[in-house]
């Protein structure tokens, strides 16, 4: 009987802890999505979808804002869902992506106010009255693709950024 209480009261902090995380709604649906990090990590990214196939240089830049007068902590942005990943994902003809960790997120999760591609707004959302905070992130992603003359050999591609 201990055991079964100990395990419902673990399961109640779990849930409990998730269900109060606040998940703010945008209009970017096509191009953002938060997510909890895979691996054994335990976080929450946003990724980010280019809007189209093909393209080899993409320049990113996506605004967040979270209420308060408080640090908006995020990681640099990087590809997804790795370097080598979203290279040969981009040589397969899917759309270019790229993420942001949110770092210490515990009751909300920052919205996302601007995400601009290659110079293009993709979606605008109306932010927070005041206080809140407001963060930039940008990030340039380069693919390049090398090809071997050898005829055996399977096409390589690379990311620089």
């Amino acid at each position: 009987m201990r055991l079964i209480t100990s395990l419902l009261i673990c399961l109640g902090l779990s849930l409990g802890s998730a269900v109060n995380l606040l998940i703010p709604r945008h209009n970017c649906g096509d191009y953002f999505t938060y997510s909890t990090e895979e691996g054994g990590r335990r976080g929450y990214i946003g990724i980010f979808t280019a809007p189209k196939t093909g393209v080899y240089h993409i320049t990113w830049a996506a605004a967040f804002v979270c209420h308060g007068n408080r640090n908006l902590h995020m990681e640099s942005m990087m590809p997804y869902p790795s370097r080598e990943g979203a290279a040969r994902n981009i040589y397969n003809g899917q759309r270019a992506q790229a993420f942001v960790r949110f770092v210490n997120i515990t009751t909300e999760l920052p919205k996302l106010v601007h995400l601009e591609v290659n110079g293009e707004t993709l979606c605008q959302n109306s932010g927070y009255d005041s206080p809140s905070t407001r963060a930039t992130v940008r990030f340039n992603m380069n693919i390049f693709v090398i090809r071997e003359k050898k005829p055996c050999a399977q096409n390589a591609t690379a990311i620089s950024t």
